[in-house]
C-alpha cells in the first residue's frame, strides 16, 4: 500500500470525526444544545470535514515553515472557498442545505460568513503546525500489517457507508418533489431510511426555502 494513500486516508478518518466532534461542542458550549452535524448515516463521520482536512494539507504542508500570518490567511482563503463550494455542491447535486448563514451578518450568498472564515484560518494554522507532525509521527509506529488490514476494512465500510448516505439523500430529495421510486433499489431506499429516519441523521438538513426534512 502506497504510504502517502494510507496516511491521507487516516487523515480524512480523523477530520471526518474531529469535525463532527468539535462542531458538536461548538455548538453545546454556545448554544446549550448538542446536535451532532453528521454526513453519513452509519458513524460519527462527516467526510466534507475529511475531505477538507486532506486538501487542506496538500496544500498548506508544502508551506509548514512559513509564518504564522501567512498560515491563517491562506487556511482562511482556502476554509471559506471550500465551504462554499461544498454548500453549493450539496444543494446542486441533492436538493438540500446543511447550513445556512443568510442570519448572520458578513455572510457570503447564506454559503460562509466572515467569522467562520477567520475561524477556519485559525484552525488550518494549528493544524498544520501542532497536530499534524504528531499526527504522522503516530501513524508511523504503528505496525505494518495490522495498519495494513485495519486501513482496508474501513475503507471498505467508508465507500459502502457514503455510497449508501448519499443514495438514501438523494431520494428524499425525491420524494420531497413528490417523485416516486421507480425500481427496487428506489423501494429498499424508501423503505429502510424514510423522512423520518434521515431527519434524525441530518438534523440541519434542509429542502431549499422548506421546511426540515421530515
Amino acid at each position: 500500500m502506497n504510504i502517502k494513500f494510507y496516511t491521507y486516508f487516516w487523515i480524512f478518518i480523523f477530520g471526518s470525526a474531529f469535525g463532527v466532534i468539535s462542531e458538536s461542542i461548538w455548538r453545546l458550549v454556545t448554544r446549550g444544545v448538542f446536535v451532532a452535524r453528521l454526513g453519513v448515516l452509519y458513524g460519527p463521520f462527516n467526510p466534507v470535514y475529511g475531505i477538507a482536512l486532506v486538501i487542506m494539507t496538500l496544500i498548506l504542508v508544502r508551506f509548514s515553515n512559513r509564518n504564522i500570518l501567512f498560515l491563517v490567511l491562506f487556511g482562511a482563503l482556502f476554509g471559506g472557498g471550500f465551504e462554499y463550494l461544498a454548500s453549493f455542491l450539496q444543494e446542486f447535486l441533492f436538493g438540500t442545505v446543511s447550513w445556512d448563514y443568510s442570519k448572520f451578518a458578513y455572510n457570503i450568498n447564506g454559503r460562509v460568513n466572515i467569522p467562520y472564515i477567520i475561524l477556519w484560518g485559525l484552525l488550518c494554522t494549528v493544524w498544520i503546525k501542532v497536530f499534524y507532525p504528531v499526527f504522522i509521527d503516530f501513524i508511523g509506529k504503528m505496525p505494518l500489517k495490522p495498519r495494513i488490514f485495519v486501513t482496508y476494512v474501513m475503507m471498505i465500510f467508508m465507500i459502502f457507508n457514503v455510497t449508501v448516505s448519499g443514495a438514501a439523500v438523494y431520494r428524499g430529495s425525491q420524494r420531497a418533489q413528490n417523485i416516486p421510486a421507480h425500481n427496487s433499489v428506489e423501494v429498499y431506499l424508501d423503505n429502510h431510511y424514510p423522512d423520518a429516519f434521515l431527519s434524525e441523521i441530518y438534523k440541519n438538513m434542509k429542502q431549499p426555502h422548506t421546511k426540515k426534512l421530515t
